[in-house]
């Protein structure tokens, strides 16, 4: 689930090294999209995005983090937090509706000239919306009494609690997610019986017919359900 600075060297170099007619032909690398955390649950390391930003400005890439789940990717990571994501990053999203909030989610540019147009931009685009008040209400709130955090940790920790029930069965999984996102690869018989108790997604399966799931938790998960699919797991 992660881009390596080799992946966007390799590109820019294909494109730097044609020829200026080939290159015409072809769409100029421009922007970097990475996730945090990752579609997979994993995180970037403090190092890796460092690494990450570098080759960007080497090679004037700008570099942009989708922080739908930021608040869980930020309660797992030992190292990053909201200002060294800001100096890696041109631009980011601290998440909103994944983390709690009603709706909405707040962008942060730190380039002036690109932040300089881009209410207009969101306006012309359909993105402006009424009584924005209410969204800032729950992006201070966010940041009152490290409640952003929190949710982050105590969804984290639901996650966790139904990793190791897994791992206790003898269960492995699809990525190493240290956030809120599973994805435990399960045999017939417990697909099956997980299948009579709860609703989940599945990813694909694998060549010998397990099942890739995809389990989530949240800043809503109560402790009860949690429980619950513990104990189905164990039974």
């Amino acid at each position: 689930g992660k881009i390596l600075p080799e992946n966007i060297e390799r590109v820019c170099s294909n494109f730097e090294g044609s020829d200026q007619v080939s290159r015409a032909h072809v769409r100029r690398p421009r922007a970097v999209y990475i996730s945090f955390p990752t579609e997979l649950g994993t995180i970037y390391s403090l190092e890796e995005l460092k690494a990450l930003s570098g080759v960007c400005k080497r090679h004037r890439l700008f570099l942009y983090i989708d922080g739908a789940r930021l608040a869980y990717g930020l309660a797992a990571s030992s190292d990053v937090e909201l200002k060294e994501l800001a100096e890696c990053a041109d631009a980011f999203y601290i998440g909103g509706t994944k983390c709690g909030a009603l709706f909405g989610e707040a962008v942060v540019i730190k380039d002036r000239d690109v932040r300089d147009r881009f209410l207009g931009v969101l306006r012309m685009c359909g993105g402006l919306i009424a009584k924005g008040r209410t969204l800032g209400c729950s992006f201070k709130a966010f940041f009152e009494d490290d409640l952003y955090q929190r949710l982050g940790r105590s969804a984290n920790e639901k996650a966790a609690k139904i990793r190791t029930a897994f791992e206790e069965v003898g269960v492995s999984f699809y990525s190493e997610s240290q956030t809120n996102q599973l994805f435990p690869i399960v045999d017939e018989k417990l697909f099956n019986r997980l299948s009579e108790k709860i609703k989940f997604k599945v990813i694909r399966r694998t060549q010998e017919g397990q099942g890739i799931l995809r389990l989530c938790t949240s800043w809503s998960t109560p402790d009860e359900a949690v429980q619950a699919l513990v104990n189905l797991i164990k039974s």
